[in-house]
């Protein structure tokens, strides 16, 4: 085999091998990347669950207190309203 063949063989044996390291480096680059995607989603999905959690909790213990509150209305007003009765 001539000499200039030889050399483009060794060209060619070269970039394939350097073809295929920069194209290992970008893979990895691609799935460091994915993988930082993946974890902020899955922390912002969890934030959220937290925040939903609380504020349901939250609203909850609003909701009892209304009611709690409504029946000592109605209670009072039943009060009344047979004191006002039995007053007639």
């Amino acid at each position: 085999m001539p000499s200039g063949i030889k050399s483009f063989f060794a060209f060619l044996y070269c970039w394939y091998f350097r073809f295929q390291s920069l194209e290992s480096e970008k893979l990895a680059k691609i799935a460091e990347k994915f993988n930082k995607i993946e974890e902020a989603a899955r922390k912002r999905l969890e934030e959220e669950n937290n925040f939903k959690n609380s504020t349901m909790e939250a609203l909850k213990q609003k909701m009892e207190v209304n009611i709690g509150n409504k029946e000592k209305i109605v209670a009072d007003l039943k009060t009344k309203l047979s004191t006002h009765v039995m007053n007639d």
